[in-house]
């Protein structure tokens, strides 16, 4: 989508926020006729909702088929297959929905890749298939896509393949999310470090990334790091620090100061 569309839609919805909804609805309409995705779904969103003009479940189907006719995006197929799969606008029919998933895959659609990952994960819709769910997991993990989402693909994918204990796979993903800026594939990261989990492990620097994500707020490393200083587990040992890092926790230590577990 050029420039002047995206800038053209966020006009539409100012206009509609600002109470002049045929105008804005006019210029959603204009675009969508011109094959602009991202148009039909919005107005697919606003029909649907009914919060902004009457709600026409009909209308809002019409709008994103005609937009995958004139397109074929997958993104359009995929929100197919989500209205399909909870029943947004038309009645649940998850056997629709998983075909509208597959086809969003086959056309190489990021967010399909996740979905299909999480179905086989859990079991839904489709039997449970660990090995398939980390095929598309993987595939999520490599494709072209926004950060955010690729740090929440790692920690799936990694979680996943600590359940069959490879460690060492899973340390990868950790790592790579760690270094999108995700805190929670961070403390994983760490944790594999410091338990000896993995061959290059490292205590020392577990505790720093525990110390580091700790500082960003996060309780899960504080509570490890207090550990780290009260077993002298990569850092100096360090008992008053050891316990103010675990009243900071939130899980006080009443009796500090043992064996190392």
């Amino acid at each position: 989508m050029s420039g002047n569309s995206l800038a053209l839609l966020k006009y539409g919805e100012h206009l509609i926020l600002s109470e002049k909804i045929e105008d804005g609805m006019k210029i959603f309409h204009d675009e969508s006729n011109k094959g602009n995705c991202i148009a039909a779904l919005k107005l697919g969103e606003i029909y649907f909702s009914g919060k902004v003009v009457n709600k026409d479940n009909d209308m809002a189907l019409k709008v994103v088929l005609e937009s995958w006719d004139k397109t074929k995006d997958p993104m359009t197929i995929y929100k197919m297959g989500e209205y399909n799969e909870f029943g947004i606008g038309c009645k649940i029919n998850t056997e629709l929905a998983l075909q509208f998933y597959n086809e969003a895959a086959d056309l190489e659609y990021p967010m399909a890749y996740f979905k299909l990952g999480c179905l086989y994960s859990r079991g839904y819709i489709v039997p449970k298939d660990q090995r398939k769910a980390l095929e598309y997991f993987q595939k999520a993990v490599y494709s072209d896509f926004d950060d955010s989402y690729r740090a929440v693909w790692m920690i799936r994918y990694g979680n996943l393949l600590k359940s069959t204990r490879d460690f060492e796979e899973a340390a990868k993903f950790y790592k790579i999310s760690a270094d999108l800026g995700n805190i929670e594939g961070l403390n994983y990261y760490a944790v594999l470090l410091q338990y000896g989990k993995i061959k290059d492990s490292d205590p020392e620097k577990a505790a720093s990334l525990f110390k580091y994500a700790s500082d960003k707020g996060d309780f899960f490393a504080t509570y490890h790091y207090a550990r780290c200083l009260e077993y002298g587990v990569g850092v100096e040992k360090n008992l008053e620090e050891a316990q103010k890092y675990y009243q900071m926790s939130g899980v006080p230590s009443l009796d500090i100061g043992g064996e190392t577990p």
